[in-house]
């Protein structure tokens, strides 16, 4: 349905005067949904929403104050300002039609901008792996994009529409189950989903010169597909981990290098191999220069190696002990060849005089690269997500191509030279080639992943925390601005929290230090600890607000008295890394865990110890979460065992065993009555409501969210945020109906005391994100699609 769309945007478009001022705003939109296309094609219905965020922004008032415009050099005829019809009212007069047609009809608004503005030259993004894509490459025509995942697949995408043409997955039979080994059949099944997608990666795709086949080299095999049908044309074993192979230029031949420092020479016709060596450490990248007869490999130890097969010699083109080369790319006419380091060289390099032309050293490790067509150019992606090109006549910048990623991977430049593909996690961007570098800026989001976001109570406020960032910043709780930042030392923030009054915020750094902010004050009050070269870890606040309690890398727990914020006494019984704490209600008892595999109950009032549990399964990481009753009278603990344990508070009996989780347990939430315990388990989310009372499990969701707010206001707000895998959903509190959808996961999700705003993070972007409407009727609002 989408795509068909996306077909009819195109004929409308090539059909419209390109005069007529209107002909960008039809461009514009045409862009929106090519952005989210794969989840509008899963989700129909959020058509409006998906427009509406990222559209609406472009031209409407509150975009004039939210974002910098800077100079691209355009027709200013053609700026936000002076078009006759804006993309805000074509949203509004949209959105006004919708309500008279559906009153109260559901959606969720994004409060702040979207990190691509929608007239970047971010074209659109191709979803579907479920696993870091590792290689792209276009096919010789332009018109078609492979991928491969460690998810095991091998995905071929239309370029033009975005449609996904062809998925290509291994399925094993019983018979060649039979034949594998022991350590290769534990490393299918470690795949989790039983023999259909096993954990082999793909490590790099290459098409054929004629775009019938696509190579892949993944765990111990070169395999071969065919393009078309999407049928596996022939496998060969390869005796070692592949980590990339390549074509030559007549496509007579194939290489790969492996971890067991081979470079192998391939017929594909009969899968022989028909030449081999062995370098110096393994092999991370090849590719045929020149001929067909000649090879370039590079290696983890940073050496490069000349390698003439058909005479079967040898030659260092670099020494090994300089860095690992994690990239090695050559130009469509063979003759010159680019390779990078994890240290950020970047080296490009002449096949006929075998001379280096010129070498740089960029800010991060280089994670892909990718001549021109024409030969001219060089597309570099760091680790962090930046993306240059460079002249390869002098090998000056040409332009900075803003990606708003901060994880870079493989890149690829389209064989028209127009755009360039480039892969961040799970997704593949495709940009405009000629599009600069933030084409407006946003004023307030990290430059790093945000490792939190923090609500005060009140929901006026937002703190975030960026990872390696030593500056938290304060934000309006409403849009997400900038109010000032929260800096007191040059070290990295590690944690914020707000005081239970929402009135003061402290801050933990990496040296241990705590600053305590006024939010309305400049200068911060720096709070004393007798550890000063320990590491200390998330402050948490007792509720009535009268001590703050930290834990540390050495075992201490400290208290301060906050309203005058001095050290009140240390708390000494762990000795490993406490890992979490829990204050009960009355602001008495104090629940602590830590990596010594115990839990501990102490009486603030005394400032001593009251019991000690000892849970030995816990593994090495000893403890990981703790939570205490309403009451204080239970206790209840999780850790790497999967299993949730329920103890009394008083004595330390084991009351109840709660087991269901799939992977390490990292947060716990009694409800305020007690009644139920909800748990939450990482990297395969799943959280679980148990009932105390029956103890057993009432309720299994999938996914993240505001567990807290989850546990308290169960019976008060209407809504629960769920973040999945690629996207998130909005259900009623007892999960029975899905009321709206939302393109992204959130990281730190936070729900507002409303209950029908939230706020989290997509990389170093903060959002926050609104329901619109009334309650969804029964049977009007549909379930979820299956998947």
């Amino acid at each position: 349905m989408i795509f068909e769309l996306l077909r009819d945007f195109s004929e409308a478009i090539a059909a419209f005067p390109k005069e007529r001022p209107d002909a960008k705003t039809l461009g514009l939109l045409q862009k929106a949904i090519r952005r989210e296309s794969h989840f509008l094609e899963q989700h129909p219905t959020t058509l409006f929403q998906t427009m509406w965020n990222q559209c609406w922004w472009h031209d409407g008032d509150v975009a004039a104050s939210s974002m910098q415009s800077v100079n691209r050099g355009s027709d200013e005829s053609e700026t936000p300002d002076t078009r006759k019809t804006k993309l805000f009212q074509v949203l509004e007069t949209w959105r006004s039609g919708k309500q008279h047609r559906t009153p109260g009809f559901i959606w969720l608004r994004s409060l702040r901008p979207p990190a691509n503005p929608i007239d970047s030259g971010l074209i659109a993004v191709f979803r579907g792996h479920t696993g870091s894509v590792n290689s792209i490459d276009f096919s010789s025509d332009g018109c078609r994009l492979a991928s491969g995942a460690s998810d095991g697949s091998v995905k071929v995408w239309d370029l033009k529409s975005g449609v996904l043409l062809q998925s290509l997955i291994k399925t094993f039979t019983s018979d060649e189950l039979a034949k594998l080994s022991p350590q290769e059949f534990v490393d299918i099944v470690h795949g989790g989903v039983g023999y259909r997608v096993p954990g082999l990666d793909v490590h790099a795709v290459a098409w054929s010169r004629d775009d019938r086949f696509i190579a892949t080299a993944s765990h111990r095999s070169l395999r071969i597909w065919d393009s078309e049908s999407g049928t596996e044309h022939s496998c060969f074993g390869a005796g070692e981990i592949l980590n990339d192979v390549a074509w030559s230029p007549c496509g007579q031949r194939l290489v790969t290098g492996g971890n067991e420092n081979h470079v192998c020479i391939w017929d594909p016709a009969t899968g022989d191999v028909v030449a081999k060596t062995t370098c110096s450490d393994m092999v991370t990248a090849v590719r045929f220069v020149g001929t067909a007869e000649k090879v370039l490999a590079g290696c983890f130890d940073g050496s490069i190696v000349f390698y003439d097969w058909k005479n079967d010699s040898c030659e260092a083109i670099r020494p090994s002990g300089q860095g690992r080369i994690n990239v090695l790319e050559v130009a469509s006419s063979f003759d010159r060849a680019a390779w990078g380091l994890d240290d950020g060289t970047f080296t490009v390099w002449n096949v006929q005089t075998k001379k280096i032309q010129y070498s740089q050293k960029l800010h991060s490790g280089v994670r892909g690269l990718s001549f021109s067509p024409d030969g001219l150019l060089l597309a570099v992606m760091e680790d962090d997500g930046s993306l240059c090109v460079f002249s390869l006549q002098d090998g000056s910048l040409v332009r900075s191509i803003s990606t708003e990623d901060l994880q870079g991977g493989a890149v690829a430049i389209a064989p028209d030279g127009l755009t360039i593909a480039c892969t961040s996690g799970h997704c593949i961007a495709i940009r405009d080639m000629q599009s600069d570098a933030d084409p407006r800026e946003m004023t307030y989001d990290h430059g790093t992943y945000l490792d939190g976001v923090e609500l005060s109570p009140d929901g006026r406020r937002l703190v975030t925390v960026g990872r390696f960032d030593p500056v938290p910043r304060l934000c309006d709780g409403t849009d997400g601005k900038k109010l000032r930042d929260l800096s007191s030392t040059p070290h990295d923030a590690r944690f914020a929290s707000f005081s239970p009054d929402g009135q003061s915020v402290v801050v933990v750094d990496e040296a241990g230090l705590l600053s305590a902010f006024d939010v309305d004050a400049v200068t911060p009050t720096m709070m004393s600890s007798d550890l000063p070269t320990d590491r200390l870890d998330r402050p948490l606040f007792a509720p009535d607000g009268n001590c703050l309690a930290c834990g540390s890398r050495e075992g201490a727990i400290l208290i301060w008295d906050w309203p005058t914020k001095v050290l009140r006494t240390r708390l000494d019984g762990h000795k490993d890394w406490v890992n979490q704490l829990a204050f009960d209600t009355e602001s008495q008892t104090l629940v602590s865990c830590a990596a010594d595999q115990t839990v501990r109950v102490w009486d603030l009032q005394k400032n001593r110890e009251r019991l000690c549990i000892v849970c030995e399964s816990e593994g090495w990481l000893g403890v990981t979460c703790v939570a205490i009753s309403g009451d204080g009278k239970r206790v209840a603990s999780g850790g790497a065992s999967m299993t949730v344990s329920l103890w009394d508070a008083n004595d330390g009996r084991l009351l109840n065993e709660f087991r269901g989780h799939r992977q390490q347990i990292s947060q716990l939430a009694f409800t305020p009555d007690g009644r139920f315990l909800l748990s939450a388990s990482q990297h395969e989310p799943e959280i679980m409501i148990w009932d105390l009372n029956r103890g057993s499990c009432v309720e299994s969701i999938s996914g993240t969210t505001d567990l807290s707010a989850l546990a308290i206001k169960r019976h008060e707000h209407p809504w629960r945020w769920i973040g999945r895998t690629d996207d998130s959903l909005i259900e009623t509190m007892d999960g029975k109906t899905v009321a709206a959808w939302f393109p992204r996961p959130l990281a730190s999700v936070t729900a507002y005391p409303s209950g029908r705003i939230w706020a989290g993070s997509i990389d170093n972007h903060l959002c926050i994100v609104a329901i619109e409407g009334n309650m969804p009727l029964p049977g009007v609002i549909q379930q979820p699609e299956k998947r």
